[in-house]
């Protein structure tokens, strides 16, 4: 019994010394440690945990492309706003609506992140920012829209109607993010507004049509 102490309080001395298994690895647990020696599991956790910390940034940095082209896009000169909003919207078609209602109010792009983050609509976001509704998306909301074409760009006939009668119609989460994305198309490639929406409503979601007509084709 002795021997099998001693082996053990020997082990933890020269655990202790080593780098990999100091103290401050322990520390981001919750298991008991005695002398630097951790007498729990949890340390292959932490490492698991750095790891997948580690995953996250490469699969992180494959969207720096499209983030520099939405800096570009809304002359913004700092590409940390866009990658922290790309970060912060769980749905990244958000990151489109964020910056062109920055854009628009000359609000933080940050501070409308941060309004969406605690669960507002966009329509609420637009009241918020004290934004007169004539301004939002004026290119689809002055275009005619045949019966033809109804189906093809729903998007702008809810803009429309929303903007005619607030009372009856709400403006979608999925509208201001697809107009956005759409207006892109029109500002930066000289599509008219019908082709613009009806384009990108044939995309999976609006980040991806960007990306596909931006991104991988140059």
């Amino acid at each position: 019994m002795k021997i099998k102490n001693c082996a053990l309080i020997l082990s933890c001395v020269l655990l202790s010394s080593l780098p990999a298994l100091a103290e401050g690895d322990c520390s981001q647990c919750n298991c008991t440690c005695q002398n630097g020696c951790c007498q729990g599991a949890c340390c292959q956790t932490v490492q698991e945990d750095v790891q997948e910390e580690e995953a996250d940034t490469v699969i992180n940095s494959q969207d720096l492309q499209i983030v520099k082209f939405l800096q570009d896009a809304y002359s913004l000169q700092d590409v940390t706003d866009v990658s922290t909003i790309w970060d912060n919207c769980s749905d990244k078609s958000d990151v489109l609506v964020t910056l062109y209602l920055s854009k628009l109010s000359g609000t933080s792009p940050i501070d409308i992140n941060m309004l969406r983050r605690d669960g507002l609509h966009w329509s609420d976001i637009i009241k918020e920012l004290e934004i007169d509704s004539k301004e939002i998306l004026p290119q689809f909301a002055n275009c005619s829209v045949n019966e033809s074409q109804k189906d093809h760009v729903v998007q702008i006939v809810n803009l429309q109607n929303w903007l005619r009668n607030k009372a009856e119609y709400s403006l979608y989460d999925k509208t201001m993010r697809n107009l956005c994305a759409a207006k892109l198309l029109v500002d930066l490639k000289g599509y008219t507004p019908i082709k613009a929406a009806q384009t990108v409503q044939m995309q999976k979601d609006p980040i991806d049509a960007v990306y596909k007509l931006f991104v991988e084709k140059n």
